[in-house]
């Protein structure tokens, strides 16, 4: 609410006229452009092999507690807590590589998303000149609540970032 009274203020104290200000839904420019579709892709490809190495780690955890389980009558004392400590210890590991896979993939993710952002912002910079637009929006539902559909250009920036040369 603040933002738009904010915004509101600053359109009056500038003299924007309301109709003059467009909006882009830069989330669904990213999701539904090609490059969008070709970083995600190349996301899954590359962490592919890591992504399965955690499932196995997750069913060899599994495997080895309902072996402690099914085993701790039968097992003396000290064979039990060797079994716990091997266990504890597949824990450890199994949380630390999916941490690193969460980081590496975080990583790769917002590289790929900035890159997007970058270019779609140089489209931005052509469309505001073409419509002598003094401000362009990010239509989300905190700042936006409706627009028409005249004054949305995200199909347009859509059209334009998916003839661009963007490579994943």
């Amino acid at each position: 609410m603040i933002k738009f009274i904010m915004l509101v203020l600053t359109l009056i104290l500038t003299n924007i006229a309301i109709a003059d200000i467009y909006v882009v839904d830069v989330e669904r420019v990213i999701s539904e452009s090609d490059a969008g579709k070709s970083a995600k892709k190349a996301l899954e490809g590359k962490f592919s092999a890591t992504k399965k190495s955690l499932e196995a780690q997750r069913d060899k955890l599994q495997a080895l507690q309902g072996e402690i389980k099914q085993q701790s009558a039968v097992l003396s004392q000290e064979a039990m807590q060797k079994k716990i400590v091997s266990y504890r210890d597949e824990e450890q590991s199994a949380a630390k590589a999916f941490q690193d896979y969460q980081q590496a993939y975080t990583k790769d993710n917002n590289d790929k998303v900035s890159k997007i952002v970058a270019e779609v912002r140089k489209i931005l910079e052509v469309l505001a000149k073409e419509k002598k637009a003094p401000m362009i929006l990010e239509k989300t539902p905190q700042v936006v609540l409706y627009v028409s559909d005249d004054l949305d250009l995200t199909s347009e920036v859509l059209t334009r970032l998916n003839k661009s040369s963007i490579k994943f």
